[in-house]
């Protein structure tokens, strides 16, 4: 994690403002020079500051009242020594066009992001809503912090963290929108209603999901991790329910689908619980040392790809397992979806099945005789979850409309 905030210390000796004042930009410059603001000044911490030219910062602001608003068609881009900070410390901050600085330090004030906001280290210690895309290197969100990306909002880095020091002290990050972030280690609360996609996850808190999460190599799980009824897991590599919390086991409730690639462990105190909406289809190995059971009475769908002789169909067993928990045929590696920009989920399916893809695409599904018997558009978080009605059992392929690309689908009634 780059955060590179060593100018904050020096900006904080900066008094408040006794009256505020407003300074609107009425030309494009530097923000030190006079001539760009109406008020013939140089704004500094107290200042309402409204932006509507291309303002250049040239110098590292702190603001504890006051704040900054950037209009649509505005921007705010520092300048070629790329080293410009920004303090918001009950102030405002609100950036409606383009904002291009080094470092956004958000610990107290109000905050919100509907247009562009690029950054290399972005500390959000306080509330802040993004409507508009963020782009940057590193996210912090701290205690007591609230970061909310909404359904049109995109967030997309090399790092994310969540931090949190107990169950009443946390971060919270509500996830409306599209996170494509690259890392992300979450110590607080994650609740993602939309579509998340990330290289590597390790949870050590709450996690929700509530449609689509997909991790490009592992998802580490040691503490809660909830896949609600419809929602979707894919991990392209390893899932690992497994920790040494102090007094935390590790639990995963699965009411969705979860498709793991490669491996899937459950071990020590780790446990699974599941309902008949539940389904876990794992591509390689399977190891339980800990315990897999139902939830409330009912009993979730295990299916191990490459399984053992004989029941429970777990590669790997020396802990406990339910003797309700329902098992699924192997269908073989062939029939499984392994592809990095395309995955459907589950495979073999019923008709009604998920697609996740990399990117805004349509398919049509073409039976074996090559007739296209629908045509699928993904929606704006790039998946796909329906049933298509009236198919035969057989082998269909989804073809991309748009690429030279296509994933082989079962339909098994």
């Amino acid at each position: 994690m780059k955060f590179y905030f060593t100018l904050f210390i020096a900006l904080s000796f900066i008094p408040k403002a006794n009256t505020a004042q407003t300074a609107t930009s009425i030309a494009n410059g530097n923000w030190t020079n006079p001539l760009t603001w109406n008020c013939t000044c140089v704004p500094i911490n107290g200042y309402n500051v409204t932006i509507n030219h291309n303002v250049t910062l040239n110098t590292s602001m702190a603001f504890s009242s006051g704040g900054i608003t950037v209009n649509n068609g505005a921007s705010l881009i520092q300048d070629a020594l790329l080293n410009r900070d920004l303090w918001i410390n009950g102030g405002a901050f609100q950036n409606n066009g383009t904002t291009d600085f080094r470092n956004l330090l958000f610990s107290e004030g109000s905050g919100a992001n509907a247009g562009s906001l690029n950054l290399v280290a972005f500390s959000c210690l306080d509330t802040f809503n993004n409507s508009g895309a963020i782009n940057l290197d590193s996210m912090y969100v701290g205690e007591f912090a609230q970061f909310t990306n909404d359904i049109s909002g995109v967030v997309t880095g090399d790092s994310l963290t969540v931090d949190g020091s107990s169950a009443n002290v946390y971060g919270t990050f509500f996830n409306h929108g599209r996170l494509k972030v690259n890392l992300v280690l979450n110590n607080g609360f994650i609740y993602n209603t939309r579509y998340q996609e990330s290289y590597s996850m390790t949870n050590n808190r709450t996690y929700d999901n509530f449609d689509s999460l997909k991790i490009n190599n592992s998802l580490w799980n040691a503490a809660g991790l909830t896949n609600g009824i419809g929602a979707t897991i894919v991990i392209t590599n390893d899932y690992f329910n497994f920790g040494n919390l102090p007094f935390i086991d590790p639990m995963f409730y699965n009411y969705g689908n979860m498709e793991v690639h490669d491996s899937w462990y459950n071990v020590n105190n780790a446990i699974v619980l599941g309902n008949s909406t539940g389904l876990i289809t794992v591509a390689d190995s399977s190891v339980n040392t800990g315990t897999i059971t139902g939830y409330n009475g009912t009993f979730f769908t295990f299916c191990d790809l490459t399984p053992p002789a004989t029941a429970p169909f777990v590669d790997i067993n020396t802990g406990t397992i339910d003797p309700n928990i329902n098992w699924c045929a192997a269908v073989g590696l062939n029939n499984y979806t392994s592809n990095n920009e395309v995955s459907v989920f589950p495979n073999p399916n019923s008709g009604s099945f998920v697609i996740v893809s990399n990117s805004l695409e349509s398919f049509n599904l073409i039976d074996e005789l090559g007739r296209i018997v629908s045509t699928i558009t993904l929606n704006e978080n790039n998946n796909f979850k329906g049933e298509i009605k009236s198919l035969q059992n057989g082998v269909y392929y989804l073809k991309s409309i748009t690429k030279n690309s296509r994933e082989k689908i079962v339909v098994t009634q």
